[in-house]
């Protein structure tokens, strides 16, 4: 019966190789010569994983050398094929005119014990060992894992999503789509609605009113300020190093369907001006007491007002830093764009590009 199966299998007669195969499964299902059979008959009924799994149990499992050879070929096959499917889905893709430009791909974090399954999934896909995959998968906060082509980052992500590993992939011709108000103050306050004075990077100046319950998220990021300073070494002698001497406060409120975020920052938030948060009163121009005079005192109670009046149901993101860790030595191969950080530096920092990225991948993922 087992000639049966075989000369089926290579009639593509897959009817009969089932029905030749179900006896000797139950006779004996340990036999590896029906455990091939039946990873090559999920093969050609499209059942990959499951022709994966047998002959994956097969090279473990068994010394016959014929059988072990034909299922590392078997292997190979579903790995070909596999890698045919996704070389016409990025075809597919980028014939939508939609999608092209280049984008970048974050991985979402998976912890417990739903990591094993996901690291194996993801070397599957990714290409790696499960151990090293493991460890690239993230843990608490979103990792920047990849640029690339839209469409192609698109099919590796709807692999992820399918494999039960939450990603998301995002263009950047959508992120600098996004428009970008600095804002200069709060005019004024009431428990619906807030009216800024803010500019464009371009240096245009206006005034912005908008209700709280526009604001489905907020985000907010603290981005080192670096100074070079002097020190002495192991051996006495002097040496230049950069160290971190402070932090830049940014808080970027999102306004999707006005396709625009504004951003408060506190080095060029103007406290003098506009409603005065120190206070109690909330009146306009109101100015704060000597023991309140310090900035991080006054952008405290700022934020503290703001998220007061931001709808609880909104989204909070404070995990700037773990996401910047992950970007920071990838932005390099990006094309330019504008991180829209208003700090006086001695040069460019990868820091501010990364918050501006990680704010508007935010926006973005919060919008779809």
């Amino acid at each position: 019966m087992i000639d049966d199966v075989a000369a089926a299998l290579k009639q593509k007669d897959y009817k009969s190789a089932a029905r030749h195969l179900k006896p000797l499964l139950h006779k004996c299902p340990g036999d590896p010569w029906v455990q091939l059979y039946l990873a090559q008959l999920h093969e050609a009924s499209g059942k990959a994983n499951q022709a994966e799994q047998v002959y994956l149990r097969l090279l473990k499992r068994t010394e016959a050398a014929k059988v072990v050879s034909q299922a590392r070929l078997g292997l190979d096959r579903l790995k070909a094929d596999a890698q045919a499917k996704r070389q016409e889905a990025i075809a597919q893709a980028s014939a939508d005119s939609s999608n092209t430009g280049n984008a970048f791909l974050v991985i979402e974090p998976i912890q417990g014990e739903a990591r094993k399954p996901a690291a194996q999934a993801f070397a599957k896909i990714i290409g790696l060992d499960p151990y090293t995959a493991q460890l690239q998968l993230p843990s608490r906060g979103w990792k920047f894992y990849r640029i690339g082509k839209l469409a192609e980052l698109q099919v590796y992500g709807e692999e992820l999503l399918a494999a039960g590993i939450p990603a998301f992939w995002a263009g950047l011709d959508a992120m600098k789509a996004i428009r970008v108000f600095r804002v200069d103050y709060i005019q004024a306050v009431t428990p619906h609605q807030v009216t800024v004075i803010c500019h464009t990077p371009e240096g245009q100046s206006g005034t912005l009113t908008f209700d709280w319950s526009e604001v489905p998220q907020v985000v907010k990021g603290a981005l080192p300020i670096f100074e070079e300073v002097v020190d002495l070494d192991a051996f006495q002698k002097l040496k230049r190093k950069r160290q971190t001497q402070d932090y830049l406060q940014v808080y970027d409120i999102h306004l999707p369907g006005r396709n625009c975020l504004l951003r408060l920052c506190d080095r060029t938030y103007r406290f003098q001006q506009g409603v005065s948060f120190e206070s109690n009163t909330g009146a306009a121009g109101a100015q704060p007491s000597a023991a309140q005079s310090s900035v991080r005192i006054r952008w405290n109670h700022l934020v503290q007002s703001i998220d007061r009046h931001i709808p609880a149901a909104s989204v909070r993101r404070t995990d700037f830093n773990s996401f910047a860790n992950t970007a920071i030595d990838l932005l390099d191969l990006v094309e330019p764009f504008d991180a829209n950080v208003e700090v006086l530096r001695r040069e460019p920092s990868q820091w501010d590009r990364a918050f501006h990225l990680y704010s508007c991948i935010a926006f973005l993922y919060q919008s779809k």
